[in-house]
């Protein structure tokens, strides 16, 4: 495969057969036009590790990479990836596989993705599982993270650091496995140890779904920079935990939080929030068990839903179809009942979008509208 991508030219197809290909390292190669990088049928040939290090115009599709090795050292190094991607640009990663051991120890495999130092990024339809972390992505610009599944992790299920210009839509992210100290997020945001400010990031049309007994934090956006966290929206998300953290984010400015839904399993201590503050930030028409809004936020039409008082307001039985089944299908549990029950259910929080999905319509995605 590097003697095949080290001859390629412009526009070039790589077709991969059936087999083990090892560790495989592209480096140093610039293409015009996109070359593309497959297998010949779906996930059959099969990597240990894909670097791709000052490569330019690259797109890998439908191959098999082996997560599986403890990691060495500081876990979050790009050493520990399956696939690991820096100071390059035009980089697709498409209809992949990265694997760990499904051996029920979700600490001894590598992470998934890591990408760093780079621009014009799409990962999009891959399949990751059983690994350490899902995929972190750091100090890139121009990133899309679309219409991957990131399942059986042990930490986080996407992190990110430093990145400007970004959308991650329609991701399903579900059955973390955190030890009893980590502080496990489906999503996360940090800016520790960068000087690059995070901006300009959409989050939409997201499932982050904890389908089993292990608490954990869904969108996470903390530590801002001094500058604050700059024009983020976030809509359409659906969260389901047992967490405090439905969405927290600190330090937001000029950024929306809009119709999402956020809800805690029944009859829990924690009730998931919708907890942020910043500047010029509007939170609206949301379904949440919790909403907790600091300085700088404007509110209206959202909607709080318990599962404790059946006579109450928002009680779960009245709001969705299924709020008590713990069902590991999503729409089942969030879709509002038939008739009239729930009319502000039926316009408020992620169920037109939901419902987009159940009909196999388009979806909305990285549009800024």
């Amino acid at each position: 495969m590097e003697r095949a991508f080290a001859r390629a030219r412009s526009g070039a197809e790589i077709v991969l057969a059936p087999g083990r290909y090892g560790t495989v390292s592209l480096t140093r190669k610039a293409f015009d036009d996109p070359i593309v990088v497959r297998s010949r049928q779906p996930w059959s040939a099969v990597l240990t590790t894909l670097r791709l290090r000052d490569v330019h115009g690259v797109e890998i599709r439908g191959v098999r990479i082996d997560a599986a090795g403890r990691p060495s050292g500081r876990y979050a190094k790009p050493r520990n990836a399956a696939i690991e991607i820096t100071r390059s640009s035009r980089i697709r990663l498409t209809q992949n596989q990265i694997r760990g051991t499904p051996d029920g120890d979700f600490e001894n495999d590598r992470m998934g993705v890591f990408v760093s130092k780079s621009t014009n990024i799409r990962v999009e339809r891959n399949e990751i599982h059983n690994v350490l972390i899902g995929a972190r992505f750091r100090e890139t610009d121009h990133l899309k993270v679309v219409r991957n599944s990131v399942s059986d992790v042990a930490k986080d299920g996407m992190n990110f650091v430093g990145v400007r210009h970004v959308c991650i839509a329609n991701n399903w992210v579900f059955a973390t496995h955190p030890n009893e100290v980590a502080h496990t997020d489906f999503i996360q945001f940090w800016n520790t140890k960068s000087d690059v400010p995070t901006s300009d990031v959409i989050l939409r049309g997201n499932i982050l779904f904890q389908n089993n007994v292990h608490s954990t934090q869904a969108l996470f956006i903390g530590d801002p920079p001094p500058s604050g966290y700059a024009r983020f929206t976030i809509d359409h998300n659906v969260i389901y935990t047992s967490a405090f953290h439905g969405i927290t984010a600190s330090g937001l400015r000029d950024s929306s939080i809009n119709n999402n839904t956020v809800i805690t399993y029944p009859r829990l201590q924690w009730r998931a929030h919708i907890s942020t503050e910043g500047q010029n930030l509007r939170v609206a028409g949301n379904v949440t068990t919790g909403l907790r809004l600091g300085t700088g936020v404007t509110a209206g039409g959202n909607m709080k839903v318990q599962s404790r008082d059946s006579n109450a307001d928002g009680y779960y039985g009245a709001v969705f179809a299924d709020g008590f089944a713990r069902s590991r299908v999503v729409p089942d549990l969030l879709l509002p009942p038939e008739g009239a029950a729930a009319p502000r259910a039926t316009k408020a929080g992620a169920t037109t979008h939901l419902q987009a999905m159940l009909a196999g319509g388009a979806l909305p995605g990285c549009e800024t509208s």
